[in-house]
């Protein structure tokens, strides 16, 4: 199913991985490269993929750690750590055309950026990072941006069984690179789950509540100073 929707990389960096025996998380990672798809959130491996004649590297990394981190480590999955991520950065700026930073931070049931995802992020950008991404808060958080380059605290969720209304809500992300290789613009395109079974565009799902949706969206980020306008039912941010 991930090969068919056509994904690069899958991150294994997350606080839920381990849930299941060693065995279950090999088998998955070997799964995963038997059909292509790289597999990111390793601790000393950048993955690396090309998109559109561009060589994007992107580093995972998890911050929710559930028992301890030696669960984690033994199977090679990377724990934040400043300096590895640092390290990191520094090799795949040498191979790559653009890094992209992920980590699996935040609280699950509470919204709000906190001290810890705010420092890790900067860290990122202020040693080379192009983008940074974040899952496991709840919800969709609005863009920001810091010395230039955009931080999207959360992405949400592309799939869940939460009843939360904020967990059913989020946006597919449409990353535009210029030839100078910096971001020119970001897409963002409504979506939500229905039923814990089907993502579905959220204006096919409801349009009056998608365009409030948007517009919520759209005024944070506006606030934030971004130059933010929404263009044919999505959100569309310009730098």
């Amino acid at each position: 199913a991930l090969k068919a929707i056509g994904l690069d990389a899958v991150s294994v960096a997350s606080d839920h991985m381990l849930d299941f025996s060693d065995n279950i998380f090999n088998s998955t990672v070997n799964i995963l490269e038997d059909s292509d798809i790289f597999v990111a959130g390793r601790k000393d491996t950048p993955v690396y993929f090309e998109k559109n004649q561009k060589k994007v590297a992107l580093i995972s990394t998890n911050a929710v750690i559930l028992g301890t981190s030696k669960n984690y480590t033994k199977n090679d999955i990377s724990v934040y750590d400043k300096d590895n991520l640092i390290k990191n950065i520094e090799e795949a700026k040498k191979s790559s055309d653009f890094v992209i930073v992920d980590c699996h931070y935040g609280r699950e049931y509470t919204y709000g950026i906190n001290d810890q995802m705010r420092e890790i992020a900067y860290t990122a950008i202020d040693n080379g990072a192009d983008l940074v991404i974040g899952s496991h808060a709840l919800g969709v958080y609005p863009i920001v941006k810091y010395k230039d380059k955009p931080i999207i605290y959360s992405t949400g969720y592309l799939m869940s069984d939460s009843d939360l209304n904020a967990a059913k809500e989020g946006f597919l992300y449409k990353l535009n690179v210029s030839d100078d290789l910096k971001i020119s613009s970001i897409e963002m395109t409504p979506i939500y789950i229905d039923s814990k079974k089907e993502v579905k565009l959220y204006t096919d799902y409801n349009l009056q509540k998608a365009n409030s949706y948007l517009e919520m969206f759209n005024n944070w980020q506006v606030q934030n100073g971004l130059n933010s306008n929404i263009k044919n039912e999505k959100i569309v941010v310009e730098f």
